[in-house]
């Protein structure tokens, strides 16, 4: 292409102020509350938390349009919006997927026209951070199949060779960005989380650039069956932690799956969240009222301290839920805050 047409393409891309003044439509989702469509997501723990497991069931729900991860009696849960799905893998290998989307479908009760398609070690093989004419191809497949879910297990073996703890996942996290906003579709990338724990703040294992391109980041973590996952990501609304119960029953006399499914369960609320969230109540509850720079200043005294984003997440947080008031501002002055009566 000339640069003349390469300079006629980029501004007929080109948005305006008239574009940005248009109402939009409320955001879309894939799961109500959680995932966002289209959107770029993580999902990322230690070897064995079912991490795989877990999207395999968000993914046969999605499938079959029936709500994600209900209680025991299936009602409450995350509403999904049917689609079709598709699921990329360099990892579990075909019979692995076979048995377990053949038991959750069973479980389900989908049925052989189940809007779910599934590959495993694609030849030749999808690298995104190798050749941009192999991410042109998948989004070509992707619209082929009109799926609105895509999966790819896991991050490493798509990084085209890429040093995961450099600059080079740049180009590896920009082509699946290109990918979802291309297909108008949700990614999500199974990955996994630093082996040493230093002690900072939760992240996928490698470079920045992997949490920095994510619209949400949920890291997963394992406690026997039950699952308790956080978001340590958040590009556009909070979302409370919640848990998941691995249940499942093999085939007689075999280790292969029969039956298998998640079902919702009370999360445990980290320690830090439960902290930031009292020190903002005893302190409305002792002033009356504050303005966020006097809730903010309290949470860095505190004991335990409390960071100034964590602060702001968990007022937000408690306004949501109807247990702090937000004030209307009157002219020249800060908005204040206090206790819901």
């Amino acid at each position: 292409m000339a640069t003349n047409g390469i300079k006629t393409a980029w501004a007929a891309q080109l948005h305006t102020a008239k574009d940005a003044l248009e109402d939009k439509p409320p955001m879309d989702y894939l799961v109500k509350g959680v995932i966002p469509l289209p959107s770029l997501n993580m999902f990322y723990g230690a070897s064995g938390t079912l991490k795989t497991n877990l999207i395999l069931d968000m993914a046969v729900c999605v499938a079959l349009g029936r709500k994600w991860l209900t209680d025991i009696d299936d009602k409450e849960g995350y509403e999904t919006k049917k689609n079709q799905v598709l699921w990329v893998d360099a990892d579990s290998g075909m019979r692995a997927l076979d048995i377990r989307i053949g038991a959750m479908l069973k479980t389900y009760k989908g049925n052989a026209k189940s809007p779910i398609a599934y590959a495993s070690f694609f030849s030749p093989a999808f690298e995104a951070g190798r050749d941009p004419k192999l991410v042109l191809e998948m989004v070509e497949l992707i619209k082929d199949l009109k799926a609105k879910m895509i999966v790819f297990d896991n991050l490493g073996t798509f990084s085209g060779g890429k040093d995961e703890i450099s600059s080079q996942m740049i180009q590896v996290m920009s082509s699946f960005r290109l990918i979802s906003e291309k297909t108008c579709s949700t990614l999500i990338l199974i990955h996994h989380e630093p082996k040493n724990d230093n002690g900072n703040r939760r992240t996928p294992r490698g470079h920045t650039s992997i949490e920095a391109a994510l619209d949400y980041g949920f890291g997963v973590r394992r406690d026997s069956d039950v699952v308790q996952i956080e978001t340590t990501k958040v590009r556009h609304w909070n979302i409370d932690p919640f848990a998941a119960m691995w249940t499942f029953e093999h085939k007689p006399d075999t280790p292969d799956l029969n039956t298998a499914r998640f079902f919702g369960v009370e999360a445990e609320v980290p320690e830090k969240v439960l902290n930031a969230r009292q020190a903002i109540m005893d302190f409305l509850k002792e002033e009356g009222r504050a303005n966020q720079s006097e809730i903010i200043s309290n949470g860095l005294n505190n004991d335990p301290k409390v960071a100034k984003g964590k602060t702001i997440t968990e007022l937000n947080w408690l306004i949501s839920r109807g247990k702090v008031k937000m004030l209307p501002a009157k002219a020249h002055n800060e908005r204040q805050y206090t206790l819901s009566k």
